[in-house]
């Protein structure tokens, strides 16, 4: 072989570990993705959501205090506090997916 094909060789090899560095990363950032909870309560205590790292509800818990509501509110106080836990999880989601791209920018430029 030439020069010239080994160092294709190598460049190929660093390709490759680049490329599974990449993947281990992108399994992590999944992983910390599952791992979010956000729990969140209602203003007047009646109802707390959890949910996970997509917004999708995990739990429901309610308290006493559902007694003293009309089937209206109780229903507009699941809906508002859902979408407060989903809102939080996103933002979440949505920092955890920025500080893997700079980080891949970051990577990539110096490359």
């Amino acid at each position: 072989m030439t020069e010239a094909n080994f160092r294709y060789l190598t460049d190929v090899s660093a390709a490759v570990d680049a490329l599974r560095s990449h993947a281990e990363r992108m399994l992590e950032l999944n992983e910390q993705i599952c791992a979010i909870q956000v729990v969140e309560t209602s203003s007047n205590g009646a109802a707390t959501v959890i949910v996970d790292g997509e917004g999708r509800l995990v739990d429901i818990r309610l308290s006493h205090g559902i007694s003293r509501l009309t089937p209206t509110e109780f229903g507009q106080c699941l809906v508002d506090t859902s979408r407060a836990a989903a809102r939080r999880a996103v933002e979440k989601q949505a920092a955890l997916v920025a500080a893997f791209n700079d980080t891949d920018a970051d990577s990539s430029n110096s490359s």
